[in-house]
């Protein structure tokens, strides 16, 4: 038996993550009233790694140290002038990191946008594994289809480091399309709307 593959939408604000299982694609989700995943990563008071809907609840009383949209960073110079405008509306510190990428400080040190994200790899992957009670080591990404490569590699490397082999990154429109071609046998062209919260 093959082994299952889990489709990940690693969003700029939220995330899913679902897989084909019992004859249908579905959204896996550990509590119905929890059913987007925060793309949020945090640092608690004593030093712990927060994720999801733990760090976006400690928003108001931490944002130093509550990073969202950390997608925005992914594989940019600290430089680039988004990542200026973007520093200038969130509540934690954009820094220059060793060879000037756009980096977060935390309250020892400073973290790549791709460590933070694993976390939340991580946390996806754990849903999954507890939804589907087997073990998960293989994903598909869906990307922003302005992603360029350096952007891509750090999808790869978040997934990685997350427990998760990208076994593909599919552009987000692409994904929609492939989905909606699952299930119809009909050779037809359809145009597909890409309303993103962090890019449209």
């Amino acid at each position: 038996m093959s082994q299952r593959v889990i489709g990940v939408d690693m969003g700029t604000s939220p995330s899913r993550v679902a897989a084909h299982a019992h004859g249908q694609a579905r959204v896996l989700v550990l509590d119905e009233r929890e059913r987007l995943e925060p793309s949020v990563v945090g640092i608690g008071s004593k030093g712990e790694i927060l994720v999801g809907a733990v760090a976006r609840d400690q928003l108001e009383t931490n944002p130093e140290y509550t990073f969202t949209g950390l997608k925005r960073l992914l594989g940019r110079s600290f430089d680039d002038p988004q990542i200026q405008e973007w520093s200038r509306v969130v509540g934690y510190e954009i820094a220059a990191g060793p060879k000037g990428e756009a980096y977060v400080r935390g309250p020892d040190r400073l973290y790549s946008p791709t460590e933070l994200l694993a976390e939340v790899f991580k946390r996806l992957r754990d849903i999954a594994q507890q939804a589907l009670s087997e073990e998960i080591t293989k994903c598909v990404v869906g990307v922003p289809a302005h992603f360029d490569v350096d952007q891509k590699e750090a999808v790869r490397t978040a997934a990685r480091l997350g427990g998760l082999e990208p076994v593909r990154l599919l552009p987000e429109p692409t994904a929609a399309a492939v989905a909606y071609g699952v299930d119809r046998a009909s050779n037809r062209t359809i145009a597909i709307y890409d309303l993103g919260g962090g890019t449209f």
